[in-house]
């Protein structure tokens, strides 16, 4: 009897994770719904329909409700730079975010999303989308708002302008869906709440690689500015940088600033591997069509 009890037990933990068929009286008589969570999502055969996206500037005082009605469609929303606060039906608040922070709303979420007055501009990326099973049933997701990633490298920034720059071109439909699945399966691995426990910790550490990217820094080095262990301070900034290397990171730092520079008419690209701690121009470009798979863009009129 016990083992039967443990064996009942155990089935219900497992199902917990997997996605659940139920009729839905929402929509068609009889319509089956697939109903999951965001961390199921992932283990879900699933396809994306209605996929589209837009780039939103607002200033302040504006508001976006959906209290009443709710949104249509999923939404995956990148804030670029400012400030956005959300709020529930009730007008209580849910969550505050800023530059480099990405949040998911369910096709159906009720909330409020405003910029308060004083607030600088904000601007952001939304990707809508559908998502159905391959037999054609709509996929509903439980979890109706979530921060997804505090994107403090960038590193998903640049997939989601990719994504974005692919739907704008009307590019071909397979690397539009290559790049939504892409960037969804990286946004829910990615541990938001882990990057803003150890944010504080690891403060002198990213400032320092921020501050002076092109110094080659040793892991000991970065975690004594934080007061740690190496293991301790490398375990942390692992779950900080959803895995990346201290040295990763640095590098994508300088391959961030290398592209701003490189919108300076009055920089060369020698001039900027030198200030970068780059052994040469050459080096400079290898490195950032390594990190990139693009190539460094110069100005015109820069010296060759």
């Amino acid at each position: 009897m016990e083992y039967i009890f443990l064996l009942f037990y155990c089935t219900i933990l497992q199902s917990l994770d997997k996605p659940h068929r139920f009729i839905y009286n929402g929509g068609k008589k009889g319509e089956m719904t697939v109903t999951t969570t965001l961390s199921a999502l992932l283990h879900t055969d699933c396809t994306v329909m209605d996929l589209t996206g837009v780039y939103i500037t607002a200033q302040a005082a504006s508001v976006y409700d959906y209290s009443k009605l709710g949104r249509h469609k999923h939404m995956i929303y990148y804030c670029e730079k400012g400030t956005r606060h959300y709020f529930d039906a009730e007008n209580r608040p849910l969550l505050t975010i800023h530059g480099g922070d990405a949040v998911f709303a369910a096709d159906g979420a009720n909330y409020i999303s405003r910029i308060e007055d004083g607030d600088a501009p904000e601007s952001g990326i939304v990707i809508s989308f559908q998502l159905k099973t391959p037999e054609g049933e709509p996929i509903e997701i439980t979890d109706t708002f979530r921060l997804l990633a505090r994107d403090r490298d960038r590193h998903l920034y640049r997939k989601i302008m990719h994504l974005y720059e692919n739907i704008l071109q009307n590019g071909h439909r397979l690397g539009i869906k290559a790049a939504f699945y892409d960037l969804l399966s990286d946004l829910l691995t990615h541990d938001a709440d882990a990057a803003q426990r150890y944010s504080e910790e690891l403060a002198p550490a990213i400032a320092f690689m921020e501050a002076h990217s092109e110094r080659q820094v040793r892991v000991g080095e970065l975690a004594a500015m934080c007061h740690m262990s190496e293991s301790s301070f490398a375990h942390k900034f692992s779950k900080y940088s959803n895995g990346i290397s201290p040295l990763q990171f640095r590098n994508r730092i300088r391959m961030m600033k290398a592209e701003e520079m490189a919108n300076d008419a009055n920089l060369s690209v020698e001039s900027i591997a030198q200030h970068l701690g780059f052994y040469d121009a050459g080096y400079l470009c290898r490195s950032y069509k390594k990190h990139t798979g693009k190539t460094l863009k110069r100005q015109k009129g820069e010296g060759t």
